[in-house]
């Protein structure tokens, strides 16, 4: 469950046993981050952010990506919301800070490596250097002279997409009527799970999962009641289990077995 004010933002898995959400105070925006043991439905960080952070305005900041034991944050520019830093986050060990490269801005998650750039400038003109950080430790493994450019947009255009790095399949809007309705589904392996997102009165939404498993059982949940727009994307397939975000607030897993699984966020 989120805490007070605040509302499930993002989520991502750390390997295949690790959950880490992102949550968002609603009165400032302000960050805080949950890991969950998913084979365990065990909290194992709350309302966690970096010592050093402390203080510091965190609106901006937020989670950039996981590896199969770290997460990744980051913080912001003083000049604007461009991303600055990498900090790597052990949840294992009590939320230690791994690594960090304060200077360096994520571009990447290459798999055993990061693409990352930091800020220069040169007549008068801004310039951004692309370096490789091994992911685990944050050491510096290549810089990227400017010729290396057409090498640097090879490497990004050959990173994958979050969701098929993680692992995780995301659903299809399916029947839509102009933001008016539809319903969202997901197919895997003898599961189904379907959203159906119905207008009520004065133009209100609210959304409603069913889950249909392998074996003929069922589990159903409410996404959002009465509220002003529609709540797409809050439910994913990860593996064998279905993890959906109930009123923006309560994150719950499903395994194929249908047995419901709440989390602690």
């Amino acid at each position: 469950m989120a805490e007070d004010g605040s509302v499930i933002w993002k989520i991502m898995f750390i390997g295949q046993d690790m959950l880490v959400g992102e949550e968002r105070s609603l009165s400032d925006g302000r960050v805080s981050f949950f890991v969950i043991s998913t084979g365990e439905a065990r909290g194992l960080l709350k309302g966690y952010v970096p010592g050093e952070w402390e203080g510091s305005d965190l609106s901006l900041a937020g989670l950039e990506s996981t590896s199969d034991t770290l997460f990744y944050l980051h913080a912001h520019h003083a000049e604007g919301p461009e991303h600055r830093g990498i900090w790597a986050i052990d949840p294992l060990q009590g939320g230690k800070v791994a690594w960090k490269q304060p200077g360096m801005s994520f571009v990447a998650n290459l798999g055993s490596s990061l693409l990352g750039y930091t800020r220069s400038s040169f007549a008068g003109f801004p310039e951004r250097q692309y370096h490789l950080l091994d992911a685990s430790n944050g050491m510096l493994l290549k810089s990227f002279s400017s010729e290396e450019e057409v090498l640097v947009q090879s490497l990004r255009s050959k990173a994958p997409a979050e969701e098929q790095r993680q692992g995780v399949q995301l659903p299809e809007l399916t029947g839509s009527d102009g933001g008016q309705g539809g319903v969202e589904r997901l197919q895997h392996d003898g599961v189904t799970v379907s959203v159906t997102h119905s207008v009520t009165a004065g133009h209100r939404f609210s959304a409603d999962l069913e889950l249909e498993c392998g074996d003929g059982r069922r589990h159903v949940g409410r996404i959002a009641s009465d509220v002003s727009s529609p709540y797409l994307n809050y439910f994913l397939l990860k593996g064998v289990s279905v993890y959906y975000i109930k009123e923006r607030k309560e994150l719950i897993g499903v395994n194929c077995s249908c047995s419901p699984n709440r989390g602690t966020a």
